[in-house]
C-alpha cells in the first residue's frame, strides 16, 4: 500500500481576503453548491471474505447532497505567507481531538487540529485489525496496528501544509484527512454545503480551500462566473460577518479524481 500523501493539494483554491480596518474581528460564510449532475464515485468492492461484510462500504459516499446540492467537506483555512507566518500563530491549546475505526471506515472524515494537540487514535470495531498510516509532511511518519477496542496517542508537534492522508494499510478504502494548523482559522462544509470561519482578525488573509476529490477552476458567487486566476479572489471584510452566499461549483469546472482505488 503506497502511504505517500496522493493528491493532497488537488483542491488548493487561495481566496485572499482584504480585511478593511474597523477594529473587530470578522466571520466569514459561504454555501457551496453543487451545479449539474454529482461526480459518480468509483464503487468500493471488498476483496476480504471476512472483514467488513456486513458493512455497506458505499454508502454515504458521495459528497454532493440529493436534495440541497450542498457540497460537504470543503476545507478553507488560513494560510499566510511565510512573511506572515508568525503574525498568524496563536498559543497551542493542547487539546485532545480523536479519529478513530468504526464500522470499517475510518471517522471523523476530517479532522482539524491545532500544532501541539494530541491524536487519540481509537480502534471500535469488535473483531477487526487496523493498520493507520498517517503520511505526515512535517510530523514523524506513523503507521499502527490498531487492535480492537484498543487506542493510541500521537502529538502534534508541527503544523502541516495542507490536510494529510489517513490510510489504512489493510483495507484500502479506508481513508481520511487530518489538518494541523498553527491557528483555529479553519471551516469544514457541512452535508448542505455551509462553511464558517469565526474570528479572522483585520487586515490581509490568505485563505486556501481544498476538497480531496477535485480540482475547481471556477465559480459563481453572486451570479457572476469568476475564474480562479492563481486560485485567489479579492474581497473587503467591512462587517462582522461577511456573507459571500452561494459559491457555485460548475460540473464542468470541476476535474473529477475518484480516488476509492489509491
Amino acid at each position: 500500500m503506497n502511504s505517500k500523501p496522493l493528491g493532497v493539494y488537488s483542491l488548493a483554491v487561495a481566496l485572499v481576503v482584504l480585511a478593511a480596518s474597523t477594529g473587530r474581528a470578522a466571520d466569514l460564510t459561504m454555501r457551496f453548491v453543487w451545479e449539474g449532475r454529482p461526480p459518480e464515485l468509483e464503487p468500493i468492492e471488498n476483496p476480504f471474505a471476512h472483514d467488513c461484510r456486513e458493512v455497506d462500504l458505499n454508502e454515504g459516499r458521495q459528497f454532493v447532497d440529493a436534495k440541497s446540492k450542498g457540497v460537504r467537506d470543503v476545507v478553507a483555512y488560513v494560510s499566510p505567507s511565510r512573511r506572515e507566518r508568525e503574525q498568524w500563530k496563536r498559543p497551542p491549546r493542547n487539546r485532545e481531538v480523536e479519529i478513530g475505526v468504526k464500522d470499517c471506515r475510518i471517522q471523523p472524515h476530517i479532522v482539524v487540529a491545532q500544532a501541539g494537540d494530541r491524536l487519540i487514535v481509537r480502534e471500535q470495531d469488535d473483531a477487526v485489525f487496523h493498520n493507520l498510516t498517517f503520511a505526515w509532511f512535517a510530523n514523524q511518519p506513523f503507521s499502527g496496528v490498531v487492535p480492537p477496542k484498543s487506542s493510541y496517542t500521537l502529538r502534534l508537534r508541527s503544523a502541516e501544509p495542507a490536510p494529510i492522508p489517513v490510510r489504512c494499510n489493510i483495507h484500502p478504502w479506508e481513508r481520511a484527512y487530518v489538518l494541523v494548523l498553527e491557528h483555529e482559522f479553519v471551516g469544514v462544509s457541512d452535508k448542505d454545503g455551509h462553511l464558517a470561519i469565526r474570528g479572522l482578525p483585520k487586515g490581509p488573509v490568505t485563505i486556501r480551500v481544498w476538497h480531496e476529490h477535485g480540482t475547481l477552476g471556477s465559480v459563481r458567487i453572486g451570479g457572476e462566473r469568476r475564474p480562479l486566476a492563481k486560485g485567489r479572489l479579492h474581497l473587503d471584510l467591512n462587517d462582522p460577518v461577511t456573507d459571500l452566499g452561494e459559491v457555485v461549483i460548475d460540473a464542468a469546472s470541476f476535474e473529477n479524481r475518484d480516488r476509492a482505488a489509491d
